[in-house]
């Protein structure tokens, strides 16, 4: 798992971490850490979510990074997403390692959403949000991440509803957002299940 490897020496330099910073924090062996940076084993998905723990990343992420998942398309308006955060970190005179500290995020994920075109997950859309005190619901609408199906007929059906939730009262929006969260962190848990069911899976 070279790329694995590449990819969390990469995020530890980001996060100014060493190995043993990380092996430290996420509970494991500093030699269990050494033979997956050296790329002498494969990260399992017990270890990935220690690793996400250690380092306050979404585990989906680390389950990516690692092959256990497939990697989740861009933000249906990332672009929006990116220029929206953008403008923000402007107008409040904020560099991105401050906007991550004050989101209670790793700067990582910041990076991630702005230099990857990485879609956010909603635990990390929620903490953007309220570092920049908007509404959750608003903010991934801002992402184009409201639109709960990928059925042509149903997206119709429901476009008059989705252009107007915004004048609905915070309850019943929380009620579409957490439904909307509810519904990729399903696809997740799918996707691992599925994973570990493959015949290539050797974990």
């Amino acid at each position: 798992m070279i790329n694995f490897a590449k990819w969390l020496e990469k995020v530890l330099e980001m996060e100014g971490w060493t190995r043993a910073d990380l092996a430290r924090q996420a509970h494991v062996s500093p030699s269990s850490l050494s033979m997956i940076v050296n790329g002498q084993r494969n990260p399992g998905e017990e270890l990935c979510s220690s690793i996400a723990r250690a380092l306050n990343i979404p585990p989906e992420i680390v389950f990516e990074e690692a092959g256990l998942l497939q990697y989740s398309p861009p933000a249906p308006k990332q672009a929006n997403l990116i220029l929206w955060i953008e403008n923000e970190l402007q107008k409040r005179d904020l560099t991105v390692e401050q906007a991550a500290e004050k989101a209670n995020i790793s700067t990582y994920l910041f990076h991630r959403i702005l230099y990857e075109k990485r879609r956010p997950s909603m635990e990390t859309i929620e903490a953007i949000s309220s570092a920049f005190n908007i509404s959750p619901v608003l903010l991934a609408d801002i992402a184009g991440m409201l639109n709960i199906t990928t059925n042509e007929k149903l997206q119709a059906e429901s476009a008059d509803f989705l252009k107007t939730y915004t004048q609905l009262d915070d309850a019943n929006r929380q009620e579409i957002f957490e439904f909307t969260k509810l519904k990729l962190k399903l696809q997740v848990q799918s996707e691992k299940k599925s994973r570990n069911k493959s015949p290539s899976n050797n974990q």
